[in-house]
């Protein structure tokens, strides 16, 4: 097959997930496949909104760390366009 490279003008959005191991199953079976992909992690709350948390819980004297309400991610999987079909039947999408 050789080197094909994943680039902003070559990919196609494969899939979008919130689970981090979903998401990691679905790019190690494109990996085991052979299909070039990647994988983009975007954190869904800003720096901004994450100082203001951080500040209100020091206003209450509270910790911080360790606080059940996690901040959530979402996992971005991108492949070659000429690979779309092939990746979305791999993963019965």
């Amino acid at each position: 097959m050789g080197f094909f490279s994943v680039n902003i003008f070559n990919r196609a959005k494969l899939l979008v997930e919130s689970d981090a191991s979903a998401a990691r199953a679905a790019f190690e079976k494109l990996k085991m496949s052979s299909v070039p992909c990647e994988m983009q992690t975007k954190r869904l709350r800003s720096t901004v909104g994450m100082r203001i948390d951080v500040s209100a819980y020091m206003q209450y004297n509270q910790a911080y760390v360790g606080n059940p309400q996690h901040y959530g991610y979402t996992y971005t999987i991108y492949v070659p366009r000429k690979y779309l079909q092939k990746a979305k039947s791999i993963l019965h999408i």
